[in-house]
């Protein structure tokens, strides 16, 4: 496989978790609504907004878990707030980065990636990491002041990002990469994240 159809493969992978990500049973998400019981409304699931049935009264900006899927997805408050309760309840963008390049033989690159405007606050999706090679790779994502995950990959992996109190950047802060080479030859990466600007 060419090094073009390897980027562009990966690029069709991100589109494809972009459309297909579908919630499971088990995922936590915030309501952006009231929503009485029985009644549909809008929740927000790994980077997306879904409409969503609510099986008891859903208080706006609380903390909800998926009980059923099938035949329309239904979730109940867990009682929890979200752990940075916004402000205001306007203004949503979708975000999304795309880095590529080469990495030097046992060497790490940073990459300061994103710095959240002011008045805005990030909330981190997930996305997808590659390599041109089979090889076991590290990749470490962190903003201003902790560390988001460290994954660790062969060839590429998608990188679901799922703890509410760890995928909120607030304003002002930066989004870092370190992508690692731990090969003795330089090779090629891809890092493509994806997620939903908040407006403060």
């Amino acid at each position: 496989m060419s090094l073009g159809e390897l980027v562009s493969e990966v690029r069709e992978l991100v589109d494809q978790l972009k459309r297909d990500r579908m919630p499971k049973i088990g995922d936590r998400g915030i309501s952006f609504e009231e929503i009485p019981e029985g009644e549909t409304g809008v929740c927000y699931f790994h980077g997306k907004d879904y409409e969503v049935k609510s099986g008891t009264d859903v208080r706006k900006w609380r903390e909800v878990v998926i009980v059923q899927t099938s035949p329309k997805t239904l979730v109940t408050e867990t009682g929890y707030t979200t752990p940075t309760k916004p402000t205001v309840t306007g203004g949503f963008q979708k975000w999304h980065d795309l880095w590529e390049g080469y990495v030097a033989a046992e060497s790490v690159v940073q990459i300061d990636a994103y710095v959240v405007p002011e008045k805005w606050r990030l909330n981190l999706g997930g996305g997808l990491i590659s390599c041109d090679v089979s090889v076991l790779q590290d990749v470490v994502l962190s903003h201003t002041p902790g560390v988001l995950g460290h994954f660790r990959y062969d060839v590429w992996r998608q990188i679901m990002l799922s703890d509410l109190t760890s995928t909120i950047i607030e304003e002002l802060e930066t989004l870092t990469y370190y992508v690692y080479n731990n090969d003795d030859e330089e090779h090629f990466f891809s890092l493509a994240l994806m997620g939903v600007l908040e407006k403060l």
